[in-house]
């Protein structure tokens, strides 16, 4: 029984994984390569100041 459970979260995770890289690859393509992590950059800093400023 634990080893059915363990292959089938080992599965999900892989397709998660897989999807995540998919997704890179895909914006990767749309700004360019090697332009991602300033883009994500960009949006992990907005995101904090759309957080920090929601709390007030």
């Amino acid at each position: 029984m634990l080893l059915a459970q363990a292959l089938a979260e080992h599965g999900l995770l892989d397709s998660v994984a897989a999807g995540l890289a998919t997704a890179r690859d895909r914006l990767e393509i749309y700004i360019g390569y090697g332009n991602s992590t300033y883009l994500l950059i960009a949006l992990g800093v907005l995101l904090l100041v759309l957080l920090l400023r929601s709390r007030r």
